[in-house]
């Protein structure tokens, strides 16, 4: 009897620690936070302002490899009254903070054919006349497709942040959204040189940030 006591003991600490690691990193329940940016992901409308959505397939697999209690996909689409139409395909993951904040497109989308040209800047999209947000964003191309620009960030709910180090950034987050947007290269927009997501950005982000808003 006592010779099994240390391995008593071992066994007990292993469990302990398996049950404090599964309450901290929620793996038996979603937090109430979570629960909230799930549905309102769910909810984002289709119509925002002058931009049309339309669902893009996801596959169950795709959702379980990135471990995203949601995983939205929507291709929104402004048509001006002259010129080519806008168009920004919008991919919304919603979770828990650890596997949001990896596997971002500098380092997925090589994988799959797409070679980033140059490394990753910073945008601060104004918005109602501040510029609290910020994204990654960066010029994609594949032989035999036209080049795109892709734009990424996280939001714990307050505000997108372009974070350096989002795993240890974001670590303490309950819950986070990770934002990626894909448009086509720049062009002239009232003497200004702007892509599709930016004007998607400058349209949208006000109400999308509503819509996603967490206290």
């Amino acid at each position: 009897m006592t010779r099994s006591l240390p391995l008593l003991g071992a066994m007990t600490m292993i469990a302990i620690g398996g049950l404090v690691h599964g309450l901290v990193t929620d793996r038996w329940f979603v937090a109430e936070v979570r629960q909230e940016m799930a549905g309102r992901a769910a909810d984002l409308p289709r119509v925002m302002g002058n931009w049309v959505g339309e669902d893009l397939r996801v596959l169950e697999r795709h959702q379980r490899v990135a471990d995203a209690d949601v995983l939205l996909a929507r291709r929104y689409v402004k048509s001006p009254p002259h010129g080519e139409p806008f168009e920004v395909v919008l991919v919304l993951f919603v979770g828990r903070s650890q596997p949001m904040s990896v596997h971002t497109p500098d380092l997925c989308f090589p994988n799959t054919g797409y070679h980033m040209d140059s490394p990753a800047r910073v945008y601060n999209p104004e918005v109602e006349g501040q510029r609290r947000h910020s994204f990654w964003f960066a010029r994609f191309h594949k032989p035999g497709e036209s080049p795109r620009w892709v734009y990424w960030s996280w939001s714990d709910g307050r505000r997108w942040r372009a974070a350096d180090d989002p795993r240890s950034e974001f670590r303490h987050c309950r819950g986070l959204y990770k934002l990626y947007l894909v448009g086509s290269m720049p062009r002239w927009i009232d003497g200004e040189e702007m892509d599709d997501v930016q004007i998607f950005l400058r349209d949208v982000l006000p109400e999308l940030q509503n819509r996603l808003a967490v206290p």
